[in-house]
Order: structure tokens, then sequence, then C-alpha cells
């Protein structure tokens, strides 16, 4: 059984990206810590659905409450991202 893995994409100052704390969690679910490297900030958080599912009500709940961007990635539709309005 697949399960469900997630990451925080990060920047630093001088704009680039990298990759902040990293989870896995069941088969419908993952908790994926809002952790950055020192100086950085959170810009988005990607993630798979094991069950092909596309973005989910919760997803989108997810990147407006932290005003980030969310990306999932499925089988049938690749990846697709949601960004909340407002979103810089």
């Amino acid at each position: 059984m697949e399960v469900e893995c997630g990451t925080i994409i990060c920047e630093k100052p001088n704009g680039q990206r990298v990759k902040g704390a990293s989870a896995c969690g069941d088969s419908h679910h993952v908790s994926v810590p809002n952790s950055c490297p020192s100086g950085s900030k959170r810009i988005a958080v990607s993630h798979n659905h094991p069950n092909n599912s596309p973005l989910s009500p919760k997803d989108k709940y997810t990147a407006y409450k932290h005003n980030i961007v969310v990306c999932v990635k499925t089988k049938p539709h690749g990846v697709r991202c949601y960004k909340p309005k407002g979103h810089k």
C-alpha cells in the first residue's frame, strides 16, 4: 500500500528555494512539519495522493490558512497546484 508523503518548500532571502521538513503518513493523510532551514521562509507544500484524487478541499484550506501554494502529485493528473487568492 502506498502512503501519502510531503515536503515543505522554503525560500531564502536571495530567492534560492530549498527543501524543508518532510514526512509520510498513511494512505489518506500526511502532516508535514512547517519547519524550514534557518533564514528561509515557507512558500509551498508538495505531496502525493496515492488514491489519485486531485486537489482536495483540505488542500485548498491549507493553502488559504497558511497563505502558501499547495501542490499534489497523482498518477493520472500529474502535478496540480493551488495558489490562494492574494498569494505573492
